[in-house]
C-alpha cells in the first residue's frame, strides 16, 4: 500500500502520533488496549511501524511485538473493540492486490487457481444420500458434538465401517467424500466417487471470514471449526483442511483467492510440517503467513484434533502465532 492510503486507513481506527517517513509510517500501537505487553492501555509512543509497498504492508510493533499485515491488524482491532471495519478491511485488501491474476502464474512453482479452467466434476446429492443422518459412536468419542457433525453432513458407512464426510467445492457442490475409518487396523482414509482431492480443501464453501487457518484432515478441520464457533471467532477466522499433508498448487492457489492472513497448523510431526514449509513457499509472496506452534508443554499432541479436546483456545493460539518466513525456518533447521 501506498503512503497515501495507509494514512486513509489510519484516519478511519483513529490512530495517534503519526509520523510519516519514506519507507514506512509510524504511530501509536492501535491493539495497545488488549495487549498485557504495554504498559498501559494507551501507548503514548510511535511503537508500530506500517511499511509502504506495492503489495502488502506488514505491520510490527517494537513495544508488544504484534507482527502481521495491515489487513490482519485492523481485523484484530475490529475483534477485540466490537467496531466493525468489515468494509475498511474489504478496502484494505482491495489496495493490496490491485489485479489479482497479475503476476502469480509468473511465481515458481505456482498454478494460479483462477486461471485453472479445468472444470469441476459434480456428483449428483443421491450418491452421498445413502450415508447421512448416521453417525458412529467413534466420531462423538472424538470429541465433535453431534450438531457439528449434522453441519458438516457427516455420515457413516456400515459396509466400509467408515464415518464418510462430503467434500464441496467453493460453489457448495458434491464433488466428492472422504471416509475416516472406525477400526486402527484399516488403511485411515478413503476417497469416494474417485474424486481429485488434490484440487479441493475440506470446508472451502464454508469460507466466510477475512483470515484462514489451514490444517490437514477431516476431524481437524471440523474441531477447530466447532471451537471458532463456540469462542465467537467465526467472523474472524474460517477453516479449512488439506485432505492431506501435501498440499497442491490449485489447493495453495485457491487459500490465496479465499484469504487474507493464513495461519499454519498443520500436524506437529516431520510430515506435517514438511507440508507446511512446501505450502509456505506457493504462498509466501502473495500473502501473510503466520505459524501456530505446539508449544513445548503439548508436544506430545500429534494435531490440531488433539489440541482442541484438551480445551485449547484458539483465540489464544493465534494470539501466539508468529510471522513464517521459510527462508529463516530453514535456517533453524540446519
Amino acid at each position: 500500500m501506498n503512503k497515501e492510503q495507509i494514512l486513509e486507513v489510519l484516519d478511519v481506527i483513529g490512530a495517534r502520533s503519526i509520523q510519516k517517513g519514506t519507507r514506512n509510517i509510524q504511530c501509536s500501537c492501535f491493539l495497545s488496549p488488549w495487549s498485557s505487553k504495554h504498559k498501559s492501555e494507551i501507548d503514548r509512543r510511535a511503537s508500530m511501524g506500517i511499511s509502504i509497498s506495492d503489495g502488502i504492508s506488514l505491520v510490527h510493533c517494537f513495544a508488544c511485538e504484534f507482527g502481521g499485515s495491515l489487513s490482519y491488524a485492523v481485523s484484530l482491532l475490529s475483534r477485540n473493540s466490537g467496531v466493525d471495519y468489515s468494509a475498511l478491511i474489504k478496502k484494505i485488501r482491495g489496495y493490496e492486490e490491485e489485479d489479482p491474476l497479475v503476476g502469480l502464474d509468473s511465481i515458481p512453482g505456482y498454478d494460479s487457481y483462477q486461471l485453472d479452467k479445468k472444470e469441476d466434476i459434480i456428483i449428483p446429492e443421491s450418491s452421498y444420500s445413502q450415508y447421512k443422518n448416521r453417525t458412529h459412536k467413534y466420531i462423538l468419542e472424538r470429541g465433535l458434538e453431534l450438531s457439528s457433525i449434522r453441519e458438516w453432513e457427516g455420515g457413516y458407512d456400515s459396509d466400509k465401517k467408515r464415518a464418510i464426510f462430503p467434500v464441496r467445492n467453493i460453489e457448495g457442490k458434491l464433488v466428492g467424500a472422504v471416509g475416516r475409518t472406525v477400526n486402527s487396523h484399516e488403511m485411515k482414509y478413503f476417497n469416494y466417487f474417485k474424486f481429485d482431492k488434490s484440487r479441493f480443501l475440506f470446508g472451502e464453501h464454508k469460507v466466510k471470514a477475512s483470515n484462514l487457518i489451514v490444517v490437514e484432515g477431516l476431524l481437524d478441520t471440523i474441531s477447530v471449526w466447532q471451537a471458532i464457533q463456540k469462542e465467537g471467532l467465526n467472523s474472524f477466522v474460517s477453516v479449512v483442511g488439506l485432505l492431506g499433508s501435501e498440499p497442491s498448487k490449485v489447493q495453495a492457489s485457491k487459500i490465496r483467492a479465499l484469504s487474507g492472513d493464513v495461519f499454519l497448523f498443520l500436524d506437529n510431526d516431520i510430515a506435517g510440517r514438511t507440508g507446511q514449509r512446501k505450502l509456505a513457499k506457493l504462498l509466501q509472496k502473495r500473502v501473510t503467513l503466520r505459524s501456530i506452534a505446539y508449544a513445548d508443554s503439548i508436544l506430545g499432541l500429534r494435531d490440531p484434533d488433539d489440541l482442541m479436546r484438551k480445551g485449547v483456545c484458539v483465540s489464544e493460539l493465534i494470539g501466539e502465532s508468529k510471522l513464517y518466513f521459510v527462508k529463516e525456518y530453514e535456517r533453524r533447521q540446519r
